[in-house]
């Protein structure tokens, strides 16, 4: 009777647990991972904002990808020349700016940067 009874319970526990595992189909497993990588992004985004502080602080280094707009470019010119660059800092920490050039931006803040933008163009 013991016996019994710890089978009975050990094929309950069994069927509980979902029996065999469920597949899925090669799309739904992108999905998800997609999902689970996005997931992921967000909460970096989240961290990296709570513990960067005061951004304007920021020293800007190689392989930083930046933001350039330019706001003196007429809508009509700009299919030849866009408003908005992204542009990478270099290993020498330097930057290629459409209509300005090449551009010193390693240990620079973004406010003195964008300075030295507003400057040369």
């Amino acid at each position: 009777m013991k016996y019994w009874v710890l089978s009975v319970l050990v094929i309950i526990l069994a069927t509980a647990c979902g029996g065999p595992p469920a597949t899925m189909t090669p799309e739904q497993a992108t999905s998800a991972a997609s999902s689970n990588v996005n997931e992921i992004n967000k909460s970096l985004s989240v961290l990296a904002a709570a513990q960067s502080g005061n951004s304007a602080n920021y020293r800007i280094g190689p392989d930083d990808l930046l933001q350039v707009t330019n706001y003196n470019i007429p809508e009509q010119d700009q299919r030849v020349t866009p408003r908005v660059v992204l542009v990478r800092v270099s290993q020498e920490g330097s930057i290629d700016v459409p209509l300005i050039g090449t551009v010193e931006a390693k240990g620079k803040t973004p406010g003195q940067l964008e300075q030295d933008l507003k400057q040369r163009y």
